[in-house]
């Protein structure tokens, strides 16, 4: 597939692209990427390429040296390597990814916090020990089958609900980041975190980095809109948790 999609214009990919900003020539570059990684003792390494907004393209030159060395004597990712030699089925060790950093680390903390900010005790059933020890059993068939996902779930809620509810695709959730980038006080507020001064201050990021990623934000791309944010969003976070700003 790789020398297909390296011909093909990024215009082609935009038009296939869901999400309301275009892939982009960064996008394809990442979709090149994860082209090499799809060897299946690479699992590990094509999931979290994909799941990261910062890729090697990225970092080679992002981080300040000091925190690069503090990277440096992180651990790996150790809990991958079992997951990577498994001889379970494709799509399990795929779940079995998700279960040990997507679902805790992201959308069950995310829930946590949303839900007990406003007092309510939320629970998730499809996560009950013994229904996903069943669900882990069960064939990849009956999970995911050509394009039809939660192929048993589906299957189940025919006989409880009407059939379009059954067969409807699942929802994306799309934050409208590149709407708000448009708007004045968001640019102040992008001025105000991504500043030359802001960011050399905070120590984490290069500088220079971070204004080539701003010129880049004109092109409207998915991969340098969601990478400017979520650079915002740690600054603010910082700002708010470690340097305790506004709070009484």
């Amino acid at each position: 597939m790789k020398p297909a999609v390296s011909w093909t214009p990024a215009r082609v990919f935009n038009a296939a692209f869901e999400y309301p900003a275009d892939l982009g020539q960064r996008g394809k570059l990442k979709l090149l990427d994860f082209l090499d990684l799809l060897a299946p003792s690479q699992l590990p390494s094509a999931y979290r390429h994909l799941i990261s907004l910062f890729d090697e393209r990225d970092t080679a030159g992002l981080y300040t040296d000091d925190f690069r060395h503090a990277l440096a004597r992180v651990p790996s990712n150790a809990n991958d390597r079992p997951i990577a030699h498994s001889t379970a089925p494709y799509l399990n060790r795929i779940l079995a990814l998700q279960f040990s950093h997507w679902l805790p680390e992201d959308i069950l903390m995310k829930q946590d916090k949303m839900s007990m900010a406003h007092a309510i005790e939320a629970r998730v059933p499809f996560l009950d020990h013994e229904l996903v020890e069943f669900a882990l059993r069960l064939p990849p068939a009956l999970k995911i089958r050509h394009r039809t996902s939660k192929v048993i779930l589906r299957r189940y809620a025919r006989r409880l609900l009407p059939n379009a509810a059954a067969t409807r695709r699942k929802m994306p959730f799309y934050v409208p980041i590149e709407q708000y980038f448009a708007e004045p006080s968001f640019q102040d507020m992008l001025e105000d975190t991504l500043s030359d001064r802001a960011v050399r201050a905070r120590g984490i990021v290069r500088p220079e980095a971070v204004a080539q990623l701003r010129q880049r934000l004109d092109r409207r791309e998915f991969l340098f809109v969601k990478q400017a944010f979520s650079l915002m969003v740690m600054e603010l976070w910082f700002r708010m948790a470690v340097d305790r700003r506004g709070l009484a």
